[in-house]
């Protein structure tokens, strides 16, 4: 623990007592119940049962807690799966519609969707159908964050060049 907590830690080899007092109970076993009754009657009055693993608490035990008004929470994935799928969408749309390079005038690029930016790039939100600049790539994967006057002068021209596209 930090030097600067004031709060103690004590370690227990007997689940039993190191359930004694406790605020929570967290179950980390797979399909092993390591939760017993006993360690559930000997916490705090107001404590709570966390399962983080599988199977932590059989489902006598689980009963009685439940009996006994003891909240017991789970773990649960669906909004990490969702997350991953709509990750994974989001990025096949990107590779597929926005990621890449063009040049729109003699010497001058955009990029975007996460395409790597030479030194001067301009970045756009998408490179086949412009809207918005986001800036001028450094060409060490980063955006400047100070332009020089020729970076300005392609953001100009990239700008006339979005207005024109935006007026058709």
């Amino acid at each position: 623990k930090p030097k600067t907590t004031i709060a103690t830690v004590h370690y227990s080899h007997d689940p039993l007592q190191a359930a004694l007092f406790s605020d929570v109970l967290i179950g980390c076993t797979n399909g092993v119940s390591a939760i017993k009754w006993e360690m559930i009657q000997s916490m705090n009055k107001n404590g709570i049962i966390l399962d983080v693993g599988k199977g932590s608490i059989s489902k006598n035990v689980a009963s009685l807690a439940m009996e006994n008004s003891i909240p017991i929470y789970r773990c649960d994935i669906s909004a990490a799966i969702d997350g991953l799928i709509s990750t994974v969408i989001r990025n096949k749309e990107v590779f597929e519609n926005e990621l890449g390079r063009k040049e729109i005038m003699n010497g001058i690029n955009i990029i975007s969707g996460g395409q790597f930016g030479m030194d001067g790039d301009i970045v756009v939100d998408n490179y086949k159908n412009p809207k918005n600049i986001i800036g001028v790539a450094n060409g060490a994967g980063d955006i400047k964050f100070k332009t020089t006057k020729e970076d300005d002068i392609n953001l100009n021209k990239v700008k006339s060049f979005i207005d024109k596209d935006v007026e058709k």
